[in-house]
């Protein structure tokens, strides 16, 4: 047997063992240190392989960071952020048809851009939001897919967890891959609160819109007008101060968006402002999180700090928040630290074993040359870079309804990763890697949420224990077909997902 065909062996063997229930790590340490042996003859260069990558591994600055997000994820459910957003968005679109509904999709984007988990934000957003949906006539099959489908945005809404992991994989700076997922995260965003406004329209027995107003309107005349006025000047002050034609145009619109939502002015026998005065004390209550996501991504997009600091900076401030929240409550126990610390340290080994052992079983897959001539063979064959590109994503579509995202990347990325870069797109190759990334990661999202093993819908059903779950199923599938389509629209134009990258950088 060549070390090419013990090469492709180990995979039927490695997704048994995944069958079989053992742990993803152990499988993939137990195939790789095998296949290492069979190959050289020896158990000697399996030991030292192993030893030299877990060291070199555990000493990568990289990795630091899924500890932190982690902990900032913990520190974040015990603050409350998940119901502030929750409510925040209510406050915006509660009115509209289908309009808690929209809030949970929103607020499970705004928490999943500081949590970088899909289960942690399906599972918060859950608890949340799902009483509120009952209480308001929604179906379960509704209520249930949605919030499903909004867990999903936990990985994809940078920081992501998954995205820090395929970065260290392909080695694909993780920065730019946080700056790419952004678009693709904002359209799943849009496609999700579609998808709600097309079923709630289709039902026979909508949900009813709230009978009360979400805001009430306070006039401010006089003073206060030209304080809004001089905001509007200083924006645009701003924007031709020094900055580029990109950052100029994005303070402008910030302050334009500030005026038409919350300040709509009325000419109404004399100059005054309505103010939108329940939407500013929402807001208000989940500026804590705002912010939190703004000095951790935008620190990130900025070039002020490195992804680990920024993570740091973000775990410091989302304990200071928790702090505050439970010091203000009855509740004056602060065990939740201890548990916050060993629930990130739990997962933090999990995750970190599984990438030492996805290391060896890669040295094992170069040692049998599996990559190399994989790539070859698709390479001389006659197939177009974008029929295989397809065929790549198909195949995540299909490893999805049977496999964990993570599985699904360490096991793939290794292979695929060589291949994308000998093909020809028309994009220089390091855009190739950040882009093949962002379509791996949607993939993998869509994975949780596509029946049968779908992660999301078990996490989701488990808290509405009453509703069925082929319900649940059923209500997921209109927003599974939202991603397709948007899957389809990043592969057939690349430009959506590189558009940030090639602002920025």
């Amino acid at each position: 047997m060549t070390d090419f065909q013990i090469g492709l062996l180990g995979f039927p063997v490695l997704l048994t063992l995944i069958l079989l229930r053992i742990p993803l790590a152990v499988a993939l340490l137990v195939v790789g240190l095998a296949g290492k042996v069979l190959i050289e003859g020896q158990a000697n260069g399996a030991n030292s392989l192993l030893k030299q990558q877990m060291f070199n591994d555990f000493n990568t600055y990289s990795l630091s960071l899924i500890p932190l997000f982690l902990l900032m994820s913990e520190f974040a459910t015990k603050g409350g952020m998940s119901q502030a957003l929750f409510k925040a968005a209510e406050a915006f679109v509660g009115r509209r048809k289908g309009g808690l509904a929209l809030s949970a999709i929103l607020g499970s984007g705004a928490f999943g851009a500081i949590c970088g988990s899909s289960l942690a934000t399906a599972t918060t957003m859950g608890r949340v939001a799902l009483p509120e949906l009952q209480r308001a006539g929604y179906s379960g099959a509704l209520a249930t897919g949605t919030l499903a489908a909004g867990g999903t945005l936990g990985i994809l809404i940078p920081p992501s967890i998954v995205l820090v992991i395929y970065g260290i994989l392909a080695e694909a700076n993780i920065e730019r891959l946080f700056a790419a997922a952004l678009v693709p995260g904002l359209l799943a965003i849009a496609g999700y609160m579609a998808v709600i406004a097309f079923v709630v329209r289709s039902e026979k027995n909508p949900p009813a819109r709230a009978k009360k107003p979400w805001f009430e309107d306070q006039i401010w005349q006089g003073p206060r007008c030209a304080v809004m006025l001089l905001w509007g000047l200083i924006c645009g002050a701003l924007a031709f101060t020094g900055l580029g034609y990109a950052k100029a145009s994005i303070l402008l619109l910030a302050g334009l968006l500030t005026l038409m939502i919350f300040v709509p002015i009325r000419e109404n026998k004399g100059f005054k402002i309505h103010v939108r005065a329940e939407r500013i004390k929402r807001l208000t209550q989940a500026l804590p999180a705002l912010l939190i996501f703004a000095a951790v991504v935008g620190g990130i997009y900025g070039g002020v700090f490195s992804p680990t600091a920024a993570a740091g900076i973000g775990a410091g401030l989302t304990l200071l928040l928790a702090l505050i929240r439970s010091l203000r409550s009855d509740e004056r126990n602060l065990g939740w630290i201890g548990t916050a610390l060993i629930n990130t340290a739990k997962t933090s080994a999990m995750i970190l074993f599984i990438v030492v052992a996805a290391k060896v079983f890669n040295a094992f897959l170069a040692s049998a040359t599996v990559p190399q001539t994989i790539a070859e063979i698709f390479i001389g064959s006659n197939l177009s870079p974008w029929m295989i590109l397809i065929g790549m994503v198909l195949l995540y579509l299909a490893l999805g309804t049977i496999m964990d995202s993570l599985a699904m990347i360490f096991l793939t990325v290794p292979i695929f990763v060589p291949i994308i870069l000998q093909l020809d797109f028309g994009i220089p190759e390091d855009q190739a890697l950040l882009w093949f990334g962002i379509l791996v990661l949607v993939s993998a999202e869509v994975g949780l949420i596509t029946p049968p093993i779908g992660l999301n819908l078990f996490v989701i059903n488990a808290l509405a224990n009453k509703v069925p779950m082929g319900q649940t199923y059923r209500g997921v599938l209109p927003f599974v077909v939202s991603d397709m389509v948007r899957i389809a629209l990043l592969v057939a134009f690349p430009w959506i997902t590189l558009a940030l990258v090639r602002l920025i950088y």
